[in-house]
């Protein structure tokens, strides 16, 4: 074998933000959509400044309160840098020492405590193309995250006198062209709803993944979605976008929405790299 330089390979880029297909990053696809849909870089930032807004308010208001698990200092293994949630299970974590046992460490989103300056928008510069409108702030951030949940048949649940946080009444998967992938969202909802027996009108309250701003931009207009009915406690531009988790993160918080305006059917999208797209239908 030949003694040569060694290569290292971010794997969250090149599996999860890299186009295969195009060679290029999944911004730029978003960059080249927005700009044929005729999506403003101050339509993106308004958007970024309500998603941002929406996420203060609703954590200020304790809206997250039902789906996030604290972290402890008695939960975490000294010298180790790894934390010990309360079933046992090892999760990464920063190691402290000299805690109290009952310190919190981590209650809270800390991405919406860092909330941005939204008056700074307008001055970042575009991340992906020269003169592009995409940017760091109406763009969803990359952030570490975990969730998890619990599908039990309606058998399993009567047997065990459970009492169900949501029943699915339908799903969807669907493909679109890999160069189309912001727009996977807004063809799996309408199948979802079809298998349902539903329509766009009999929905209450959606959570749509904000891969970007103009991500979200398009599939409103393209559903005909009104912003009011849409990610109202604000989405992955301001809560981040842990990749491998962020399915489970807005359907978690599609429960929680629908429970505290006493909602009764939601609808959970997402779009992913490769052309991908997946719907729930929740009540």
């Amino acid at each position: 074998e030949v003694l040569k330089h060694a290569t290292l390979i971010d794997g969250m880029v090149y599996d999860g933000l890299f186009d295969p297909y195009g060679n290029h990053l999944m911004g730029n696809i978003a960059e080249k959509m927005a700009r044929e849909a005729g999506i403003t870089r101050e339509e993106q930032d308004n958007h970024a400044t309500r998603s941002y807004s929406s996420a203060a308010r609703a954590q200020s208001l304790g809206n997250f309160n039902l789906e996030l698990v604290p972290i402890y200092a008695k939960h975490l293994v000294q010298g180790s840098g790894t934390a010990t949630a309360p079933n046992g299970v090892l999760s990464s974590a920063a190691s402290v020492s000299n805690s109290n046992s009952n310190d919190m460490i981590l209650a809270s989103d800390e991405e919406i405590e860092n909330f941005l300056r939204v008056d700074r928008l307008p001055k970042l510069d575009p991340a992906f193309e020269e003169h592009g409108t995409i940017t760091a702030g109406n763009s969803s951030k990359i952030a570490d995250g975990a969730s998890a949940l619990i599908l039990a048949s309606g058998t399993f649940v009567k047997q065990h006198n459970l009492k169900p946080i949501a029943r699915i009444l339908a799903h969807a998967d669907i493909e679109v062209d890999p160069q189309q992938y912001p727009i996977a969202s807004a063809r799996a909802i309408p199948v979802a709803l079809q298998r349902a027996r539903m329509d766009i009108k009999d929905v209450d309250y959606y959570e749509i993944n904000e891969a970007f701003s103009s991500v979200s931009i398009l599939v409103n207009r393209q559903l005909n979605l009104n912003p009011a009915h849409v990610n109202i406690y604000g989405g992955s531009v301001a809560l981040g976008h842990p990749i491998g988790s962020s399915g489970s993160r807005i359907l978690t918080t599609l429960t929680s929405v629908l429970r505290q305006t006493s909602g009764s059917i939601g609808v959970a999208a997402i779009c992913n790299g490769g052309g991908g797209g997946t719907c729930l239908v929740i009540e």
